[in-house]
């Protein structure tokens, strides 16, 4: 994660965020386009209370 985000940086001209692992960018990915924020909070959510 780290050279990840050290790499964004040493870019010319970096993204406001950076998303490390390809699972991770997926995930992201398919929140923001097929789910809405609602949804996602929720999910969100049952995934760390179940952590518990």
């Amino acid at each position: 994660m780290v050279r990840t985000a050290l790499a964004a940086l040493g870019r010319r001209n970096p993204s406001p965020s950076v998303i490390a692992g390809r699972a991770n960018r997926v995930m992201a990915f398919l929140t923001r386009r097929l789910a809405t924020r609602r949804q996602v909070i929720r999910a969100v959510g049952r995934l760390t209370a179940e952590g518990t």
